[in-house]
């Protein structure tokens, strides 16, 4: 007699089949490339889009060939929700596994700006235009006064409160977040004792500041900052303005 192979076990051999033929075809789809071409390109994945949307961006811009198994991982690793948006510098000869840990740890585009002590605000005006993170329009809010307000800054400007630091901004980032980043720098700087010593001096916020700024740009060499403020503050003392 023949041996005859039972219905149920046929099934199962197809079931097998196709799991490791779909899985196989999953492990491809994340780790070929698109291309071994070394060329990159800026793709933003904007605000409020979904992953499944991102990777659409990706496929539309040629930097994947499917959506298919970045989905899958997604779901897999529940990660699919922690999509972070900005602009992003891919190329075709990453492996889509090294994209999707691009996307879903947010290696944005990013531009160092250093702001020395003593920085009038024209220098970091110019540094910022420069790495294209502003634009003349959006500058003018060192000057709005109901933006001044919301960091309880009663002065003319943001003269003074833009603390000297080396920052790492993402592109397209809001200006208005922009300088709440570095004001709020100073602001941890700017602690409880210093406010303490303010009061005891009978300053201002704002006069401290500004005298720290003149200092800062008077003094050439650290060792002629003690001077320069002993005669600042004398003058205070004799109720001299601040010039």
């Amino acid at each position: 007699m023949k041996n005859r192979t039972h219905p149920l076990s046929q099934i199962i051999s197809v079931i097998v089949g196709v799991v490791v033929l779909v899985s196989l075809a999953i492990i491809i789809s994340l780790i070929a490339p698109v291309s071994f071409d070394d060329t990159w390109k800026e793709v933003e994945i904007p605000k409020g889009a979904s992953f499944s949307r991102g990777l659409q961006i990706l496929k539309e811009n040629g930097i994947i060939h499917s959506k298919f198994g970045l989905l899958f991982l997604g779901k897999l690793t529940k990660t699919d929700k922690q999509l972070k948006p900005g602009y992003y510098s891919l190329s075709v000869s990453q492996s889509p596994l090294e994209i999707f840990d691009d996307l879903i740890q947010g290696r944005t585009i990013q531009y160092s700006v250093t702001i020395p002590e003593g920085s009038t605000l024209k220098k970091i005006k110019n540094q910022l235009i420069a790495k294209g993170l502003i634009v003349e329009e959006s500058w003018q809010l060192v000057y709005d006064r109901e933006f001044l307000e919301t960091f309880g800054i009663n002065a003319p400007s943001l003269e003074g409160y833009i603390f000297p630091d080396t920052y790492k901004f993402p592109k397209g980032i809001a200006p208005k977040k922009l300088f709440r980043i570095m004001v709020q720098k100073l602001r941890q700087v700017y602690d409880d004792s210093l406010v303490a010593k303010t009061v005891d001096l009978g300053m201002t916020e704002n006069e401290v500041l500004t005298l720290a700024s003149i200092i800062e740009k008077e003094a050439l060499f650290d060792r002629e900052r003690p001077l320069i403020s002993a005669v600042y503050h004398n003058r205070l003392k004799k109720k001299m303005k601040l010039q």
